[in-house]
This record gives C-alpha cells, sequence and structure tokens, in this order.
C-alpha cells in the first residue's frame, strides 16, 4: 500500500478540502498531523442529511463517539462494520455569517476546522485560506471537462493558496494514474473501503 508523504514543516499543516459536508474523519485519517482543516461547500443532501444544522451535528458526533456506530449514513449499506478513531473533546464552537468555527482536541493536540458554509468553491477563496500543504476534492469534483472559467479560478486558487509541494487527494476510480492509493474505511463506504488516490505532482492531474 502505497503513502504520499509531505516534507517536514515547523509551520501549521493546513489542509484545504473542497466539498466536504461532514467527512471531518478523511482529513484526520489523510493527514494525522494537520492543524488547520478549511472548507469551502455549498451544502447540500449528502447521504440523506438534509440540513445544515444535521450536518455539523453529524461532524460533531463523529468526533467526540470516535467512531461511525451512530453515524447517520450507516442504514446506506448492508454490512455492519463499525470504525473506530481518537475521541475528540469540543473545544468552541462557532457558527456566525457563513463561517463555522471548531476547536477540538483530537489524537494529542489541538485541530481547528475553519468551514465556510453555503459557499462556492468556484468563487475566489476566502483570503484567510493560505500555505495549504494538502488538497482533498474526494466529495466534490475539482476541475470539470469543458468548465474554462471554473477552471481557470480553480487553478488560481490552489497556485495561490497551496504549498509548491502540496498533496492533492482524490477517489482512486478517477485517478488511478496517480501514484499512490490507499483504503480510508467510514460509515458513507462499502465493507471494502474507499479508495482514495495521492499525489504530489500537480502536472499528473490532466486538468492542471
Amino acid at each position: 500500500m502505497g503513502h504520499c508523504h509531505s516534507t517536514l514543516k515547523t509551520e501549521p499543516v493546513k489542509v484545504i478540502y473542497l466539498g466536504m459536508a461532514f467527512d471531518i474523519t478523511s482529513p484526520l485519517l489523510l493527514v494525522p498531523d494537520v492543524d488547520v482543516i478549511y472548507v469551502i461547500d455549498m451544502i447540500d443532501t449528502t447521504y440523506g442529511i438534509y440540513s445544515w444544522d444535521g450536518q455539523k451535528a453529524e461532524v460533531r458526533r463523529l468526533l467526540e463517539d470516535g467512531s461511525d456506530e451512530k453515524s447517520e449514513c450507516r442504514c446506506f449499506n448492508d454490512h455492519n462494520i463499525i470504525n473506530h478513531w481518537p475521541r475528540s473533546t469540543i473545544i468552541s464552537d462557532v457558527d456566525n455569517d457563513g463561517l463555522w468555527t471548531l476547536d477540538f482536541y483530537y489524537n494529542g493536540k489541538i485541530r481547528k476546522l475553519i468551514y465556510y458554509h453555503h459557499r462556492n468553491y468556484y468563487e475566489t477563496w476566502p483570503a484567510t485560506i493560505s500555505g495549504c500543504s494538502h488538497v482533498i476534492t474526494i466529495g466534490a469534483p475539482c476541475l470539470q471537462k469543458g468548465a474554462d472559467e471554473k477552471n481557470n479560478l480553480m487553478k488560481a486558487m490552489l497556485k495561490e493558496r497551496c504549498t509548491k509541494n502540496a498533496t492533492y487527494w482524490a477517489l482512486s476510480f478517477l485517478h488511478e494514474h496517480f501514484p499512490a492509493h490507499i483504503r480510508l474505511h467510514m460509515a458513507n463506504a462499502d465493507a471494502k473501503g474507499e479508495k482514495i488516490a495521492c499525489t504530489a505532482d500537480f502536472s499528473q492531474i490532466p486538468e492542471l
């Protein structure tokens, strides 16, 4: 099983997750040393959680329970596999004017979720998002064929707001040519888990 590794940094490790919905476990498992998780998401009815309040509750549940046993997504699969990770303690929780910030203690250190909700990531990103060493796009498409205007803005954001050797994470079935692949196990995946691919070479992303 291959893994992508980033160069060790003294700066905070930052992730940008485009279209995360409530999938807080993926950045924690893919990037164990993450300090800051930025999210931009329009918010939809992903896996039957029909409200923003419901999606926030799911994030908190996954963190505090340290498992997906009580996940709202569990009924969408025909297996009974329960996945576990370290439990978190919520330190602060503030949602105001399209920005939700959640500070939580997870696996030995404090992490921060900075979630821009009901916002389109095909628009200029908030100025606070910078220095991201990981880009996660497993929940929604990042670049679209034929959408030149959107793609040009996305390319500019990725180049301006991410580090030079940022790691790009995407679904394997769309990126089989990426050099490394792992599986994540979560309530909204089948019994085999979700196969994720990654690369630290943006030239391997066809649209870039």
